[in-house]
């Protein structure tokens, strides 16, 4: 995702070739899904080619997109996604959920982005967010893509912090991936293309067993890291919302994302 709607998005090769990546979709999908139902509507900021809008609106859930991009709003309103290039767009408190997946890394000011969401929130609304995680790991891939910085749990809880959230869990994910990453930085190309069959193969032999590993190494290091957090409220209804919707720490995914990856899904 670009910061101007005057220019496209450099990796749109990449992003369809994970596209391909059945599992690991699912798993990012089954976050919303499993935390979000019951919240209306859900703001996806930065929803690339609407794939997993379009699984997430299929599982029940309405969602609304902003993508700034002109090519890649395209794509979501060809798989009938009510799409604004534009957040400001949107009326304030006018969503009780919100995501952002693998975005935040390409704005150069993400603390005004994450303010932004906020204010589209209503009091107790819910914002999950997964990102890039480790600086050591910044190789070609991201240089490709525009990726400006890979983050720690630190440093998002920061920018989350800062933009009035109050973060209720991070962790990282994908531990395995944050040994392949670091092996494709001193081994791969410097194109930073992705390879549709090694990403077919990690997706569906890796990403499994990267999974159930996380159960046990998922305060340590990761891939990429997520938080889940929510707009502080004087509401106690609304608060108590959100939490029915989170389960506890480490367990978030466990009926759902984290027990169908590590069985073999999307």
């Amino acid at each position: 995702m670009n910061n101007t709607s005057n220019r496209f998005y450099d990796g749109i090769d990449n992003l369809d070739i994970m596209e391909k990546a059945e599992r690991y979709n699912r798993f990012l999908s089954k976050l919303v899904v499993s935390n979000a139902r019951g919240l209306v509507p859900v703001l996806d900021f930065g929803a690339g080619t609407g794939l997993l809008a379009r699984m997430i609106t299929d599982a029940g859930i309405e969602i609304v997109c902003v993508e700034p991009d002109p090519e890649l709003r395209k794509r979501l309103i060809a798989r009938s996604l009510k799409t604004h290039s534009r957040i400001e767009d949107l009326a304030p408190e006018s969503a009780s959920g919100a995501y952002s997946f693998n975005v935040l890394e390409h704005i150069e000011d993400d603390l005004a982005a994450v303010r932004a969401i906020y204010s589209r929130l209503t009091p107790g609304g819910l914002f999950i967010v997964y990102v890039p995680a480790f600086p050591m790991l910044y190789g070609p891939m991201d240089r490709k893509v525009g990726h400006l910085r890979r983050y720690t749990r630190v440093s998002l809880l920061a920018v989350l912090r800062a933009a009035g959230f109050v973060v209720k869990r991070t962790e990282y994910v994908d531990s395995l991936g944050f040994l392949a990453s670091l092996a494709l930085k001193w081994l791969g190309d410097d194109s930073g293309n992705l390879n549709l069959s090694m990403v077919r193969l990690y997706d569906r032999f890796v990403f499994p067993i990267s999974r159930f590993c996380d159960q046990l190494w998922h305060p340590f290091f990761g891939k990429n890291v997520v938080a889940f957090a929510q707009k502080p409220s004087g509401s106690c209804i609304a608060r108590d919302k959100v939490r029915r919707k989170m389960q506890a720490p480490g367990q978030f995914d466990a009926q759902g994302a984290r027990a169908k990856s590590s069985l073999g899904n999307r």
